[in-house]
């Protein structure tokens, strides 16, 4: 799961324009490969080619524009408390209870429905 190691890869930096995954498997690791769309004014590859698809492990060039760096993760500052969320709004006998004002107009409802069933 991704979202326990702290390790990251940065990729190419801001010279590829598209990067995806290619159903293809490299002959030398079987990992499988990516085709990369460099961005035309600062591509790496020679004669000003912009596409080509590669092993990130065992291409020299791929595996020079990879770095591995140690992200600083997510942690809660209270890993005991829930997290914000929106809220499932108000819902009654929450918070800080019924005000006197209330109670009175529920009794006042209540008898309204009384006098109505005579």
């Amino acid at each position: 799961d991704c979202n326990i190691c702290m390790q990251q890869l940065q990729i190419f930096g801001d010279k590829a324009h598209r990067i995806k995954v290619s159903p293809d498997l490299c002959d030398e690791c079987g990992s499988k490969l990516l085709t990369v769309t460099f961005n035309k004014k600062n591509t790496p590859l020679p004669a000003g080619e912009e596409e080509k698809t590669a092993c990130l492990a065992c291409d020299e060039l791929f595996n020079s524009l990879t770095a591995s760096t140690t992200s600083r993760g997510f942690f809660r500052k209270n890993p005991g408390a829930k997290g914000k969320g929106k809220g499932k709004g108000k819902k009654g006998g929450r918070g800080k209870g019924k005000s006197a004002e209330d109670e009175a107009e529920a009794r006042g409802r209540a008898l309204a429905a009384a006098g109505k069933k005579r």
